[in-house]
């Protein structure tokens, strides 16, 4: 039977396409929405971390933004690394998700300081009334010495094991509704981006305090 000259050329032909398609589905890459491109020896992913080396002017806020997708969640890397500043060339680790929702380590377990508060003025006046100059000192305090203000959903769904929160959490309170926490606590909590709960007592609704 004679072979047709063109058939071992067809075969190789029909090989090299079959390797050359294959080649080109192994190198292509799909992009999650709202992730950044992964290419690039500075970066590895697993199914729960990103790994990171971090670049000249990277912050966990800027990380966070970058990786998480929301630069409110600097915290989720400040706490993972221990460290809120970064220097270039240094391994940084970015969970995915909460890793720890009992707050409970080898040394201890979380606690949240809760902070109530009932009437301000300008001057202080027995227990209940503080000085709003007091009160704004004891808020930029907090912000400098690094705590998060959660509100008291978060505090909820932590205490019900439902997400994790900031290592340094507090929770701010007041009580009773007074005009004060609009003349001189929003102000101060609004500028350091604070959030607060407040318990109103409806008896005193309309009568001018």
């Amino acid at each position: 039977m004679k072979r047709d000259p063109w058939s071992k050329l067809r075969t190789l032909l029909l090989i090299l396409s079959v390797f050359l398609f294959s080649a080109c589905g192994a190198t292509t890459t799909t992009v999650t929405p709202g992730s950044p491109e992964r290419a690039g020896k500075d970066f590895f992913e697993s199914p729960d971390f990103f790994v990171v080396i971090a670049k000249t002017g990277d912050t966990a806020q800027s990380l966070a933004a970058k990786y998480l997708g929301d630069p409110a969640k600097d915290w989720m890397i400040e706490d993972y690394n221990n460290s809120s500043a970064f220097t270039a060339g240094q391994q940084v680790v970015i969970p995915k998700r909460f890793w720890n929702l009992s707050g409970v380590t080898g040394s201890g377990y979380q606690l949240v300081p809760v902070l109530v508060y009932h009437n301000l003025a300008p001057q202080a006046k027995g227990r209940m009334i503080l000085g709003a100059k007091s009160f704004e000192e004891q808020m930029r305090y907090l912000k400098a010495q690094g705590f998060r203000v959660i509100s008291l959903k978060d505090y909820v769904e932590f205490v019900s094991l439902k997400r994790q929160i900031p290592r340094k959490s507090v929770l701010l309170t007041f009580d009773d509704g007074f005009r004060s926490f609009l003349q001189y606590a929003y102000p101060v909590l609004k500028d350091l981006g604070f959030t607060a709960t407040l318990f109103i007592y409806t008896d005193l609704c309309g009568r001018g305090q």
